[in-house]
């Protein structure tokens, strides 16, 4: 017998949306059945067993919120996925985010919904640069002023299901920066025949800047904007059954993880010294330095080596909590074939608040160096080749090479944050090495034959798992703090299991994006 297609019923009652995204699923190679209410997904859900429902949550005479439950409670779609999707504005949805752990709800997310504000932003720059040539020394010395300045205007913050409206002042200087940032370059013909020079170059450049700062610190966001809590849905109606607006734990659902949310009562702040000064705001050096080398009149090799190094990081401060107020516990992780050794090993080093100080949050953002050091470094090599040949052809490829490492191994708050084999990134060489080559030819009747060929490193690989309460409890000693007093507990905790490098010495999580070298 044939394969069958999969059969996805797919349910809107926008028509458009049911052409449109019907379509894409058949071109993509599924058999799709459409629905245009909630009593018509019901009957043809029964009727045709899809292997999938896709369902929109705002639907006529029965509501994608109902619609699951109830396919999910009769034997003939108990074991059918469902995907729940709405395409409603955000001001309007309630403030709530529902999450789901095996097609079970686990966790609820308030939003302290809707919130409107304005900010505004001057940035100055101003760069001088000049020239000078002395015998076979090219130097090119620079330097360059930036001010970056923000501010939130006066204005009134609108009521919402989990707040009450408000008027604001206006807060200036959030950030208020000043810098001056200097740049030389250098180039020497190193024999005097135009044939081979030694470049090199030197630069301090700050962090780009959007309105990230103003809106941290503007009286619109500066109450407690979002909080979760878990939530065990007893009778699988996936509806909360609670009073969503207590703190404390109440009917199906868990203590809120921030007793301030909602609250216009600001619980975050930004130390004067991450804010404003001359020399406060995000920044790197870049350097380089390379031989270019005029093998013969067409072809010229080039070899390169580059450094980025960041510096003022800013670290998060709980000021209400202290890493004596974690207490540890180790899980053993999922036998999986895709982890290293197959997975079933201990993972240590993890953390969870005391119950004492669970919701309990305020926060300063300051300087990482009164913590500890922070580490941000990238080097590279280059090595490059291009040659002309014949009546305009061209071909230019060449080897790179490139190291990031980062360490952020010191507490703040949680001693997992320097957790052995997670604080520190240092991948090998290897991941971020490529190779590329790419050339072309001019052909008659203004015909140009090219190619491209690239040899890149894969993605870093990671593994998170949300370990259950019940995995947890027996290291902890207790359950989660994030679980109800009584009854069953739905809570989860993030545990990464995958470090870029083992230990000694200490390795980490994947890293970000390589940094430009401009």
């Amino acid at each position: 017998m044939a394969d069958r297609k999969l059969r996805v019923l797919f349910v809107d009652d926008e028509p458009g949306i049911l052409k449109m995204v019907g379509k894409r699923l058949e071109i993509a190679g599924f058999e799709v059945v459409t629905a245009v209410d909630g009593e018509d997904a019901l009957a043809k859900g029964f009727a045709v067993q899809p292997d999938l429902v896709v369902l929109d949550l705002m639907l006529p005479k029965i509501s994608g919120l109902k619609v699951c439950p109830q396919l999910k409670q009769d034997p003939r779609t108990a074991q059918i996925p469902v995907i729940i999707f709405t395409g409603k504005d955000q001001d309007v949805d309630q403030g709530l985010w529902y999450t789901f752990l095996n097609g079970r709800p686990n966790q609820i997310t308030e939003h302290a919904l809707p919130v409107e504000f304005k900010i505004g932003v001057r940035n100055i720059g101003f760069f001088a640069q000049d020239q000078w040539t002395i015998k076979r020394l090219t130097l090119n010395l620079g330097a360059r002023f930036d001010s970056f300045r923000s501010w939130a205007p006066a204005g009134t913050r609108q009521a919402g299901r989990f707040t009450t409206g408000f008027n604001y002042d206006r807060v200036d200087n959030v950030p208020n920066f000043k810098d001056v940032t200097p740049r030389i370059g250098a180039a020497y013909d190193l024999f005097g025949d135009g044939k081979t020079a030694i470049k090199g170059a030197i630069g301090r450049y700050v962090g780009g800047l959007g309105t990230e700062l103003a809106e941290a610190n503007h009286p619109a966001l500066t109450v407690v904007l979002s909080a979760t809590r878990t939530w065990n849905d007893a009778n699988s109606n996936f509806v909360p059954d609670c009073d969503l607006k207590a703190i404390a734990a109440n009917g199906e659902c868990g203590a809120l993880s921030n007793s301030l949310f909602g609250q216009n009562f600001r619980n975050s702040f930004y130390a004067d010294e991450a804010l404003t000064g001359w020399g406060s705001r995000a920044y790197s050096w870049q350097g380089s330095l390379s031989v270019q080398h005029q093998l013969s009149p067409r072809v010229a090799v080039n070899v390169g080596y580059f450094r980025t190094q960041y510096a003022n990081f800013v670290s998060t401060d709980n000021e209400l909590v202290a890493a004596g107020d974690y207490d540890p516990f180790c899980v053993t992780a999922p036998v999986d074939a895709r982890l290293p050794g197959g997975g079933g090993n201990q993972q240590c080093g993890l953390y969870d608040v005391s119950r004492a100080r669970f919701g309990q949050v305020r926060n300063l953002i300051r300087p990482a160096e009164d913590f500890g050091k922070q580490v941000e470094t990238f080097n590279g090599v280059d090595v490059g080749l291009n040659a002309r040949f014949g009546g305009g052809g061209f071909v230019t490829g060449g080897v790179s090479t490139g190291k990031q490492v980062t360490d952020n191994c010191f507490v703040v708050d949680s001693p997992q944050q320097a957790r052995e084999g997670f604080c520190r990134t240092s991948p090998p060489w290897s991941a971020g090495t490529q190779f590329k080559v790419n050339g072309s030819y001019p052909l008659p009747w203004d015909v140009e034959a090219s190619f491209a060929l690239q040899n890149l490193a894969g993605v870093a690989v990671a593994a998170n798992w949300a370990a259950p309460n019940a995995s947890i409890a027996p290291s902890l000693g207790r359950s989660l703090s994030s679980c109800p007093l009584t009854g069953t507990c739905a809570a989860t905790a993030t545990v990464a299991l995958i470090a870029i490098a083992p230990p000694p010495p200490a390795a980490t999580a994947p890293p970000g994006p390589p940094p430009s070298r401009s």
